[in-house]
């Protein structure tokens, strides 16, 4: 038997009671295949018992449940997909109109301030400039709509 440990006050713990108990239970009882016997008419029966529909209901439920979870953070996370798409997409437009408004500005003072005191950039400046701010604005959109705008493997 499983000596009893004190406890502050002298009685014995839940632990060594319950370590008894299965002392006490192994020991008067012998396992073996022989022990399992069959239903009252010796056959076994192909009909789960109250226990086995029960856990089987508990099992059910707790799938459905965990379904139902992911399916509903899944949803979440579209809803807030389609949410970014939106703001992100009005954000790059905007950008690339105002490069391409400054793009214009320069353009036209370029163009308008050929004297010897205005604003004047040499042709290679120029075509640099335009050049440059052109694949600029285009990588940036590309870049940028390929990721918000991305086709999941599963479509």
């Amino acid at each position: 038997m499983i000596p009893k440990e004190p406890s502050g006050d002298g009685a014995k713990t839940e632990t060594a009671e319950n370590n008894e108990a299965a002392v006490a239970f192994t020991t008067s009882r012998q396992f073996s295949l022989d022990a399992i016997t069959a239903g009252a008419d010796g056959v076994a029966s192909d009909t789960p018992d109250a226990i086995t529909l029960a856990e089987k209901q508990i099992y059910t439920a707790e799938r459905r449940a965990i379904e139902l979870a992911r399916k509903t953070a899944e949803v979440d996370g579209l809803k807030l997909d389609l949410k970014q798409r939106k703001e992100y997409a009005n954000k790059i437009f905007y950008l690339i109109v105002v490069w391409l408004i400054v793009l214009l500005g320069v353009l036209l003072l370029q163009g308008f301030g050929k004297t010897d005191d205005g604003f004047s950039l040499s042709d290679s400046v120029l075509l640099a400039f335009i050049g440059g701010t052109t694949v600029n604005v285009l990588g940036i959109f590309v870049i940028v709509a390929k990721y918000i705008f991305r086709i999941s493997p599963d479509h």
